[in-house]
């Protein structure tokens, strides 16, 4: 009888360690792509105030997308601002890295 009752708290500690590193796991995988408002921000605060008089609609919509295959071996993500100069200059595109949450380069305006 004891020896039932210690079979079941072991595979009970078990299941219940399995579902800890689980779910630890994927709350690290989480914590590696901050919230697009996060990157909003980051690349917002990088603008100068003029750049920033030009931006076009809220600043806290812009599109975030994943642009980890221009830097390889990076995690990076690039936030794009549209602007009242984009038909001469195309939009601001700001790239930071996902880990760092640095700014890491800025796409050409033409």
């Amino acid at each position: 009888m004891h020896l039932l009752i210690f079979e079941i708290v072991m595979r009970t500690l078990r299941i219940s360690l399995v579902l800890a590193v689980v779910a630890w796991v994927q709350g690290c995988e989480r914590s590696l792509l901050a919230p697009d408002a996060e990157f909003r921000q980051i690349a917002w605060d990088d603008l100068t105030d003029a750049e920033k008089a030009t931006v076009v609609g809220d600043w806290r919509g812009a599109p975030v997308e994943d642009a980890s295959t221009l830097f390889p071996g990076r995690e990076a993500v690039s936030v794009q601002f549209n602007t009242t100069q984009d038909p001469l200059l195309g939009p601001i595109v700001v790239f930071i890295d996902s880990r760092t949450k640095g700014v890491i380069a800025r796409a050409p305006r033409f």
